[in-house]
């Protein structure tokens, strides 16, 4: 095969892809038009004040569980399953405080 035969090969090729690729420009122009206009339909003000009062929100909890710990410097033994309790006790208290945050969030 000469370097003429393989140039005639790619260049088909080439011609091939490029012409599949414009059938799907327009789908991709639609799909960057639509998230455009979903990012201009963000308030970014709003946004921005709801993640400071989440912000605000989380350092007061993190103050606060400082202080608490801080307050309860007691040190209990506790075997590995006493631990476990305690841990799945914190970890649930954590997700209402979660969900709590949450439902202050979508209330505003």
């Amino acid at each position: 095969m000469t370097a003429e035969e393989i140039e005639i090969i790619v260049t088909a090729k080439i011609e091939e892809a490029l012409k599949e690729l414009n059938k799907i420009v327009p789908a991709i122009k639609e799909k960057v038009k639509q998230v455009q206009e979903a990012f201009s339909k963000i308030n970014m003000k709003e946004l921005q004040k709801a993640i400071n009062q989440s912000t605000i929100l989380v350092k007061k909890q993190l103050q606060n569980l400082k202080k608490s710990s801080e307050n309860n410097q007691i040190k209990i033994k506790v075997t590995n399953t006493e631990a476990i309790k305690q841990i799945r006790q914190v970890q649930k208290e954590l997700d209402a405080l979660h969900k709590q945050q949450t439902a202050r969030k979508y209330k505003k």
